[in-house]
Formats: structure tokens, C-alpha cells, sequence
């Protein structure tokens, strides 16, 4: 999950791009290898973002999501172990978001305030599935504030297990989220399914679990306003019209990734 550069940009000196210069993997928490990336590479980053939107729009998407969670480029700025940085772009929680500030805002500017951006981030990483980007509401809070003053219109907090509470409470990721940012919340994790998403990729896939009735109350509660379906979907591309009318659902396939080509 660390973006490569081609030769047609300043950020191709062949090397893997990231904040900091770092690389790890599933379970490996990264180590130096590479140069930290430069101002002017990530200068680029951010333009290539834009540009990328840009391009969705044009296409007739009415809005994006940008990946900023699991361990993705955007997110490996977020966390302290994987962002040493001492310029504008490191430093502590707030500053660390700079990156992703500095693309939402530029889309904003050129996509208008009636394209929504939504912005996924996650407490864990493929490196730590225990890390956390702050271990209290007031951090989160934090972190959520200049991200959400850039233009966030909704915020997706991506969790292994949607029925897990956050900061010892019963209110999962996406409800503190929503509760913090006064934004719609997105879910996620292991819906109607009994293997999370690393067990489910490294194995034969997952049979599924009966937890959409407990979705259905904590959505009933308020605590967030949409649900992400991933896999089930690759399963059922009709999961929608399955779960509203009582039909049964196919277990998800790990050869299903295959069928999408």
C-alpha cells in the first residue's frame, strides 16, 4: 500500500513513496528503507488526488470517498509511527492530517460545495491491527476538526468488526465519529459475515454470520447513517433487494475476486 511513482514525475527517483520512507507490510511495522518523500513529490500527490476527482466528476460521479485509513498512503501521514516528519506535514496528531487537509480543500475549491467528499479512516493498521490514532474522544475530536473545517462531508470509520465499541463504550468507530464531527457516519466491518477481512483474504473466504438484525437496531439508534458492504457485495451484487425482501445470501468466496475481471 505504498504508492510507486512512473518517470514522468519529480517523485521518480525509483523509490516507494511515503511519508517518512518507511515500508512494512500485514503484521510488519515499518522500518527505513527508502528517502522520506519531498516537498515537491508531495506537492504532486496532492495534485494527482485533485486531478483524479476531477476526472470522476467529469465521468458523472456525484462524489468520492478518499481512502485515508488501513494502513493506505494518506493514512501512513496520519499515524506516528509510520509519519517521523519534523516539516509542516509531521509533527502531532493535527499536523499530520495536513496532507489530506490540503487535498479536500483544493477539491472543494474545484469541484464546488455541492460535490460531496468523504473521508475513510481507521484506527488500525495492516502493520498493528491494535494501533490507534487516539486512544480518547477529545483526540479524535482533534484529528476530525481540520478535516471536516477542509470540506469532509461524511466521515466512513473503517473497523475489523462494525459491533465493536470504541474508547470503552458501546458506540463503535463510525457513531464516535459521527457523534464528534456532527457529520453522517459510515460503518463498516464484517457485515453479515464471520470472518473479518484479513482472515476472509488469506483463507477460502467466509460463511456468514446473523448479525444483520444487531446492525439494524444500532443504525435504529442513530448511532450512524449508512452501512459499507464489501464483500458480502462481491457476493450478492444484489444485496440490497437480498436483505430487504428475506432472501437468503451467498457466503463470500475468496474465487469471487476472480469473477470481477
Amino acid at each position: 500500500m505504498w504508492a510507486i511513482f512512473s518517470k514522468k514525475t519529480a517523485a521518480s527517483r525509483g523509490h516507494l513513496f511515503g511519508p517518512s520512507g518507511l515500508t512494512g507490510g500485514f503484521g510488519i511495522m515499518p522500518t527505513p528503507s527508502d528517502e522520506p518523500a519531498t516537498q515537491q513529490e508531495i506537492i504532486e500527490v496532492i495534485d494527482a488526488y485533485v486531478k483524479a476527482v476531477l476526472s470522476a466528476k467529469q465521468l458523472g460521479l456525484d462524489g468520492v470517498e478518499l481512502h485515508a485509513g488501513d494502513g493506505y498512503l494518506l493514512d501512513q501521514f496520519f499515524w506516528a509511527k509510520s509519519n517521523i516528519r519534523t516539516d509542516r506535514y509531521g509533527g502531532n496528531l493535527i499536523q499530520r492530517t495536513r496532507i489530506t487537509v490540503e487535498i479536500v480543500e483544493e477539491i472543494k475549491r474545484r469541484t464546488g460545495s455541492d460535490f460531496p467528499v468523504m473521508l475513510r479512516f481507521s484506527q488500525w493498521k495492516m502493520h498493528d491491527f491494535t494501533a490507534k490514532l487516539f486512544s480518547t474522544p477529545a483526540d479524535m475530536e482533534a484529528f476530525l476538526n481540520p478535516l471536516v473545517a477542509a470540506g469532509v462531508d461524511a466521515v466512513h470509520a473503517s473497523q475489523r468488526r462494525f459491533w465493536e465499541g470504541e474508547f470503552d463504550t458501546d458506540l463503535n468507530l463510525a457513531g464516535w465519529a459521527q457523534k464528534l464531527s456532527g457529520k453522517p457516519g459510515i460503518t463498516v466491518g464484517q457485515v453479515a459475515l464471520q470472518r473479518d477481512l484479513i482472515e476472509s483474504f488469506s483463507g477460502p473466504g467466509s460463511d456468514l454470520a446473523d448479525n444483520l438484525p444487531l446492525l439494524r437496531e444500532t443504525m435504529s439508534l442513530g448511532d450512524f447513517d449508512f452501512v459499507a458492504v464489501g464483500r458480502a457485495f462481491i457476493a450478492n451484487p444484489d444485496w440490497p433487494q437480498r436483505v430487504r425482501s428475506g432472501q437468503s445470501l451467498r457466503s463470500y468466496e475468496a474465487s469471487a475476486l476472480s469473477q470481477l475481471v
